[in-house]
């Protein structure tokens, strides 16, 4: 079951606190918990147990995904992905707003890749690749 702390008691316990910074933001939704690295090579994490009793959960600049309560494995296993660097995005973009975005996290036995907008041939010019660093 996720729970508001589940990625700082199991995930964070074996990374030096230097590493990184929490906090807290309160939205309509509910508590966004942010976990800040401080490689900024590093992929931000954002967790929030909404009011609707889904958790949505953000990775860098791109990734955006929501669960349910009950996936707590799958949560903790693209979490860790993510503090040991295993995650990249593509991200095609003019000026601030995006375009189109695959993000791929490299899990233990398989990958998960989330894609946001509207896939067309769009000029290399405008594409930026994220290769994110361990924290």
């Amino acid at each position: 079951m996720i729970r508001r702390d589940l990625i700082e008691s199991v995930l964070l316990q074996s990374i030096p606190r230097s590493a990184f910074s929490i906090s807290q933001q309160d939205s309509q939704n509910g508590l966004w918990t942010s976990i800040e690295p401080t490689n900024v090579r590093a992929a931000r994490l954002s967790v929030c147990l909404n009011h609707y009793g889904n958790c949505d959960i953000l990775f860098g600049r791109a990734f955006a995904r929501e669960l349910e309560l009950s996936e707590s494995v799958l949560l903790l296993a693209l979490a860790s992905a993510v503090i040991q660097g295993r995650f990249t995005e593509d991200i095609w973009s003019v000026g601030k707003t995006t375009l189109y975005s695959k993000s791929v996290i490299q899990l233990d036995d398989n990958h998960a890749v989330v894609r946001s907008g509207i896939p067309l041939p769009y000029p290399w010019g405008w594409k930026h690749a994220y290769r994110y660093e361990p924290y």
